[in-house]
């Protein structure tokens, strides 16, 4: 009997077609039944091995991997996955071949470790499955909610939102993004207390749109994005001016009074 990736092929010319990766194969060819161990990889149709196989966590359902192979007979790669570190393990993926040699494992369970092996191919030919690495999902990290606008002046806005109040240790801080549109968001504030839900936004262009939206941040990975939100900052018709500073001069004959708003004569009464 030999037993390959392919299949089974008996002495009497009997074959049957398996998917195994490790674990015990049970046959009966006659009236005598037999039983196989199968206990191995399987085997190699050409010479191929990857190398330095990490990992890093995404977040609480995604696992990103990292190897080196630089054959240049590798199509692509078949990733095994499984929960155990020695047996279980099926293909999660087949990844083309690329420059980057990574991919990202998705939809898996949060705050659960996951282990890995990678097998370069070609084509239908299986190179050596490597050995595996571990890799743990982060805790689940909830989503900030209900963001909404609460104070619009000339030059600032206000924004509040909603969050859990269970303790997280996972937390490290809200990640404030802003954008002119509702693509292309940067960050413009963290806000480092899980108890501080509000952030204003100042120094901008009077009279002009803006959108915002928060993320929580933790040491290994991100929640989902809040709804995003759009508002603008108060024209200088909107708004009445609000005093910043008053400075006078040496000989104190001479006051500056500094607005947030530009006063010109186009919007004085």
């Amino acid at each position: 009997m030999t037993c390959s990736e392919t299949g089974i092929t008996y002495s009497r010319g009997i074959s049957e077609t398996v998917d195994v990766v490790a674990g015990n194969i049970t046959i009966n060819i006659s009236e005598f039944p037999d039983i196989y161990l199968f206990d191995g990889v399987p085997t190699t149709s050409f010479i191929s091995e990857i190398s330095e196989l990490s990992s890093t966590t995404v977040n609480a359902s995604s696992i990103k991997l990292y190897w080196n192979n630089n054959n240049i007979e590798d199509t692509s790669y078949d990733v095994f996955i499984s929960t155990l570190p020695e047996t279980g393990y099926t293909i999660n993926k087949n990844i083309p071949i690329s420059s980057t040699n990574e991919t990202v494992i998705t939809g898996l369970v949060p705050d659960t470790t996951y282990y890995f092996k990678l097998r370069p191919r070609r084509n239908e030919d299986y190179g050596t499955l490597s050995d595996f690495i571990a890799a743990k999902t982060s805790s689940f990290l909830p989503t900030p909610t209900n963001l909404i606008v609460t104070e619009r002046t000339a030059t600032k806005l206000s924004i509040d939102w909603d969050y859990i109040e269970e303790q997280l240790t996972d937390f490290v801080y809200f990640s404030v993004q802003r954008s002119n549109t509702d693509t292309g968001f940067i960050e413009v504030a963290q806000v480092n207390d899980k108890t501080i839900t509000q952030y204003t936004d100042e120094n901008l262009t009077q009279g002009l749109q803006y959108f915002y939206r928060v993320l929580a941040v933790g040491t290994n990975g991100k929640s989902e994005y809040s709804n995003i939100i759009n508002t603008s900052t108060l024209t200088p018709q909107e708004s009445h001016p609000e005093f910043i500073s008053a400075i006078t001069n040496k000989l104190g004959t001479l006051i500056t009074i500094t607005f947030d708003l530009n006063l010109d004569s186009s919007i004085l009464p």
